[in-house]
């Protein structure tokens, strides 16, 4: 029997229930996002490495909030990400939004969309670059 689909629901379970607890989406005011408990989110990169080691290279989108619209990638201290880098979502070969960094950790970093309303042009798992 194959264990790497059980693996994968395991994980996207956990990721799904720390993403849950760690924003609050109780808060009325949009420029600040509550970003506590957000360390949660590093160990959880650890198990999508090991299941899928492709992804090893690339930075992608791991967590939205459409609602405070920003967004968490899989990149941080790690990759040279930086308070203020400029960031592009890429879909199919093609810029689809442009990313602003407002919170840095070691592994993740949260990004709010320039403009914000671009927030509903990206995805979970777009690729983000690093603008030059």
């Amino acid at each position: 029997m194959d264990k790497k689909p059980i693996l994968i629901f395991i994980s996207g379970i956990a990721v799904g229930l720390i993403i849950i607890s760690v924003f609050n989406t109780d808060k009325k005011n949009t420029s600040e996002h509550d970003f506590s408990g957000i360390d949660n989110l590093e160990d959880t990169r650890h198990s999508r490495e090991t299941i899928d080691d492709s992804q090893d290279a690339e930075i992608n989108i791991i967590q939205m909030n459409t609602e405070e619209a920003f967004v968490v990638i899989n990149a941080g201290k790690d990759r040279n990400i930086h308070l203020g880098s400029k960031l592009y979502v890429m879909r199919d070969g093609l810029r689809i939004a442009e990313l602003a960094v407002i919170e840095v950790r070691d592994e993740i970093s949260g990004a709010d969309p320039v403009p914000r309303s671009d927030i509903h042009k990206i995805k979970n798992w777009d690729r983000v670059i690093i603008a030059k």
